[in-house]
């Protein structure tokens, strides 16, 4: 299943510590063979580079893989999680245009 909306927010942690995933209005399952198209879902903060293009450039039939940019929303989060900063739209949206931006920004971070 694809979330779609994965974001530390919907990352909740139970008294042993264990983590859950909450949520799930915006849920995809496998089995639907239907096409993502480039419906925004998700957080701006958090979403894969492909669905932030799309919007950009406000292209509605980009299709794009779900599971993939859940992975990606997940790193994001964990980059959250190391430096507790949120890359907002108006950064995320100058990054895609600058090819390599995004990864310097990144390892800048780690310094």
């Amino acid at each position: 299943m694809a979330h779609r909306d994965v974001k530390p927010e919907n990352i909740l942690v139970t008294a042993d510590n264990r983590y859950k995933i909450g949520d799930l209005d915006n849920v995809k399952y496998k089995n639907n063979k239907t096409k993502e198209k480039s419906m925004f879902v998700g957080t701006f903060s958090f979403t894969a580079p492909e669905l932030l293009k799309a919007f950009k450039l406000m292209k509605e039939n980009t299709t794009y893989n779900c599971y993939k940019a859940d992975v990606f929303s997940l790193g994001m989060c964990l980059l959250y999680m190391l430096t507790f900063r949120k890359f907002m739209l108006k950064e995320r949206l100058a990054m895609i245009n600058e090819k390599g931006k995004f990864v310097s920004e990144i390892k800048s971070l780690r310094k």
